[in-house]
């Protein structure tokens, strides 16, 4: 996943006097203290490596992150500083500085807002990794995700945060026919997906015409599809959540031979009936002669 850095100064009272050097790829902005003009070798050695020792940033998800009612997800983050002790960690929705406002979860469990008691987890360690995991997701839980974290020197709120999208799975199919018919040997690619955003999960459930599959990845792949494979499809999270809407793939045959699964199972029926047919008449038979 990619993340961007988050670098830009609050607008709180944390510090009196700061310096923010911001490196870009095309790019070096300075900000130093009235009347002083940036020195060329000044600001070389502080962009070397290991001069600064960490500044105050916060790196989310590049892109939102997607959910499906009633799973789980998991929001990778992590953060820096300059030096100190990390104390207290906490993420916060819909506020910009995480303050004076209910958390969505807190290092020591204070002020936590009802709606994610008992469904939110800080998987945060002190030590740089800021993740977070909720689960049972609903739709109030959209909306823009921020972390602070507090050390005995200072405290730094990622202000940009991350955003989450409550939304719903779809079955999308990509084939060698583009968007025409589908014909047996074409390549048929199906994917579990959302439209717009990433997804954290990686293990799914798929189910064609109400039974189970055994793959787990989020696209089966069906290098030479066969008459036996069309049907209709769905998905969900291995975890749990909402299930897609069907899909239906249909195989353009005049007809579809017989799946020797089917037949081999259809014969095994008639089997069995015949015995148990059998056995009753005998049955009968006996309880007839003993009278």
């Amino acid at each position: 996943m990619i993340y961007r850095k988050i670098c830009n100064m609050r607008n709180q009272q944390d510090k009196s006097v700061k310096r923010l050097v911001h490196i870009s790829r095309a790019n070096v902005v300075t900000e130093m203290g009235a009347g002083k003009t940036p020195n060329f070798w000044a600001l070389t050695l502080l962009i070397l490596p290991g001069v600064l020792g960490g500044q105050w940033a916060v790196w989310y998800p590049e892109k939102p992150v997607c959910a499906v009612r009633g799973s789980t997800v998991i929001i990778k983050c992590t953060y820096d500083y300059p030096e100190g002790n990390v104390q207290e960690e906490m993420w916060c929705l819909n506020h910009m500085y995480c303050t004076g406002t209910e958390y969505v979860c807190h290092s020591e469990n204070r002020s936590i807002a009802p709606q994610f008691k008992d469904r939110a987890q800080c998987l945060s360690d002190k030590q740089k990794n800021c993740t977070l995991k909720v689960k049972n997701i609903t739709d109030t839980d959209a909306g823009e995700y921020r972390f602070r974290f507090i050390s005995d020197k200072d405290r730094w709120t990622g202000q940009d945060g991350v955003t989450l999208i409550i939304t719903e799975l779809r079955v999308l199919m990509n084939s060698s026919s583009g968007n025409g018919t589908i014909r047996e040997g074409d390549s048929v690619n199906l994917t579990c997906a959302t439209k717009g955003c990433s997804l954290s999960q990686s293990e799914f459930i798929w189910v064609k015409d109400k039974e189970r599959l055994q793959e787990t990845h989020s696209t089966l792949h069906f290098n030479r599809v066969l008459c036996r494979n069309k049907g209709n499809y769905s998905c969900t999270f291995k975890g749990g959540g909402d299930q897609s809407e069907e899909f239906q793939l249909n195989i353009q045959v005049p007809s579809c031979p017989p799946d020797p699964e089917a037949s081999n199972s259809s014969l095994i029926f008639i089997i069995v009936g015949t015995l148990l047919a059998v056995l009753v008449v005998v049955l009968v038979v006996l309880i007839y002669f003993k009278r």
